[in-house]
């Protein structure tokens, strides 16, 4: 069937033929033209330099660009549990624990079934976090332009390393990104030289505010008045004071391998905007936690996280195949860094560390 990759199969073709990616006029018809039949286009909202990726999908017919969609970030999502295994001391001889774990959680599966865009976004954070600990600073900022996918998900991650870049002196990553957002930009531009005139224009006069996503902003929408678009932004406010107190006590060590998987979790749970198959951004989160519950020494530790990574999956998946509403789904964020939080304890307590 066509699914949620039509809208950059259809954006990546339009850019190549010189037409509005932005335009839901324009990406109706050639939406239509491969089976979508809902009377409305499904948008890309992503940035211009989102299209240098998607547009060599859109420029093959929709099936076989889906299975390759497909193929792409099935691979992605093993590779990065692979090495998010072996950064947080998972015992190797049990890697393929971390892929299960990967392939298995519930946002993963969302996002391949529905031809999402978030395991490149998971890719950059990896990408990210593996080069910075080898302190490779340049391809860590390459590696950070995919996360700029959809710069709200992750948006204290931009707000860590603007004030790590500060502190530390580093720029060269800072450049990287730079230098990448501007090529994958100007690559689309060569067809469409107009593409940022688009973009700006159509998310400054119909910002899609309507939607009722599993977010916290959008729950609170929901109790005191869904025109209220204030209420929104206002777990993000919240989110940037708690992170200002995380910060300032922990600037003088600060370690991007350690910090990541919290600043995934707080970032994804204060969100102004995200989806439940966005959370596929937490893989890492979810292979940190699955080392630690292998090194943990109390068998009854392994045992709950086990069960509770199970239910939550299979209470998720399905919650989906039911077709219930994704705003219901907002449970499953903080649900998750709650988990974490538990599961981490024994790391204070000093019962055992992962090792990078």
């Amino acid at each position: 069937g066509v699914d949620d990759f039509v809208e950059y199969w259809a954006a990546g073709r339009l850019n190549l033929t010189g037409g509005n990616p932005y335009d839901p006029t324009h990406l109706l018809p050639l939406q239509r033209s491969v089976g979508w039949d809902d009377p409305v286009p499904v948008m890309m909202w992503n940035p211009p330099w989102t299209l240098a990726l998607v547009m060599p999908f859109g420029a093959l017919p929709y099936i076989t660009g889906r299975a390759l969609w497909m193929l792409a970030g099935f691979a992605i999502i093993i590779v990065c549990a692979d090495l998010c295994w072996r950064l947080y001391g998972g015992p190797e001889r049990r890697c393929w624990v971390g892929w299960l774990c990967g392939i298995f959680f519930a946002p993963s599966l969302l996002a391949l079934n529905m031809g999402q865009i978030g395991p490149l976004i998971l890719l950059g954070v990896t990408g990210f976090v593996y080069a910075a600990e080898q302190k490779r600073w340049g391809p860590a900022g390459a590696f950070a332009a995919l996360i700029a996918v959809k710069p709200h998900l992750l948006y204290l991650f931009w707000v860590a390393w603007a004030l790590w870049a500060l502190h530390e002196r580093r720029w060269r990553g800072v450049i990287a990104l730079a230098s990448t957002l501007l090529v994958a930009t100007a690559i689309p531009m060569l067809w469409n030289p107009v593409l940022l005139d688009q973009y700006i224009a159509t998310s400054t006069s119909a910002p899609p505010l309507y939607w009722a996503t599993p977010t916290l902003g959008a729950t609170l929408r929901m109790l005191f008045g869904e025109e209220r678009h204030w209420l929104q932004f206002t777990p993000s406010v919240a989110g940037l004071g708690w992170f200002a107190l995380y910060w300032w006590r922990r600037r003088a060590t600060w370690c991007w391998h350690t910090q990541m998987p919290l600043l995934l979790l707080a970032s994804v749970v204060t969100a102004s905007f995200g989806w439940t198959f966005d959370l596929v951004v937490l893989v890492p989160v979810i292979i940190q936690a699955a080392a630690c519950a292998m090194l943990a020494s109390s068998n009854a530790l392994r045992r709950a996280s086990i069960a509770a990574f199970m239910v939550i999956n299979v209470l998720v998946v399905v919650l989906n195949q039911f077709r219930v509403s994704s705003f219901w789904f907002f449970w499953l964020a903080p649900m998750l860094l709650l988990l974490y939080l538990l599961l981490r304890r024994p790391d204070r307590a000093g019962s055992h560390q992962p090792a990078a």
